[in-house]
Order: C-alpha cells, then sequence, then structure tokens
C-alpha cells in the first residue's frame, strides 16, 4: 500500500507542477478537476498494463497475467482516450497531449526498458487514434 501512495503522491507532485508552468489557465490544472481523475486513472492503468507485459515477456509467463493481459489493455486504452478527449475539447493540439502523457509515461519504472518502451510506443499509437477519431454522435432528443 505504502509503494502506491508514494507513486500517487510522486504523479499528483507532478501534475500539480504542471499548474505552475503550463500555458493555460491554473483553474485548468486543479487538483479538483476530471482531468486529475483521468491522469491519475492513466498512471494506475498503464502501470498495471505494463507490468503484465513485463511478465508476459518472461519465458514463463503466469496464466493470471495471460489472462489479465486483455482486460489491462482495454482500460488502458480507455483511460488514454478519457484524457485525450479532455484535452482536445479543451482545445489542446495533438502534439501536447503527446507530450502530458509522455511525461506520465516517464513517471513509471523502467526496470524491462524494451517492453517499457513497446508500451510507450502503444500508448502514443492510442492517444493519436483516439485525438483524431470522429466525435461520436450526439444523441437525439439532447
Amino acid at each position: 500500500m505504502n509503494g502506491i501512495v508514494t507513486k500517487t503522491r510522486n504523479l499528483t507532485d507532478w501534475y500539480l507542477s504542471l499548474s505552475r508552468g503550463a500555458r493555460i489557465a491554473d483553474r485548468t490544472w486543479s487538483a479538483d478537476t476530471p482531468l486529475f481523475s483521468a491522469v491519475l486513472a492513466v498512471y494506475s492503468a498503464i502501470d498495471r498494463y505494463l507490468l503484465i507485459r513485463i511478465d508476459l515477456a518472461r519465458e514463463v509467463s503466469t496464466a493470471r497475467s495471460r489472462r489479465q493481459a486483455p482486460v489491462a489493455e482495454q482500460v488502458a486504452r480507455r483511460a488514454i482516450n478519457a484524457v485525450v478527449t479532455i484535452l482536445r475539447t479543451r482545445g489542446e493540439g495533438p502534439e501536447y497531449v503527446l507530450v502530458r502523457l509522455k511525461e506520465v509515461l516517464a513517471t513509471l519504472p523502467r526496470s524491462e526498458y524494451d517492453t517499457w518502451q513497446a508500451v510507450r510506443e502503444q500508448v502514443i499509437r492510442w492517444a493519436i487514434e483516439s485525438y483524431y477519431a470522429p466525435d461520436p454522435p450526439a444523441e437525439s432528443g439532447q
């Protein structure tokens, strides 16, 4: 549990430091925004997905990791989509979105660099796909 608290505190410090140097208004980066929750969700989802991918890269991976990999990938992709959607809705360009996600990725452990790099490339690909995806159709009657 202490490791999770430390990771969350480090990510929180990183996130709040953005408000001091961000080119957008500080209120956008305050700790009570949906973006803050989305960034924490991205960190958690990618961290879990990375750990599963590291296990799968080993010669003897666990059955549990093989079962959880598709779910972890789906959760990570949804979390990335949420952050991308929030930033795109606020008028941020694709470069800005990628920089923010790369900063999150930089906070993750790199014990298995090749796997970390593969996950990083996949996250970037998902973010680009999400950014340029057409907006979902509005529900009728609203």
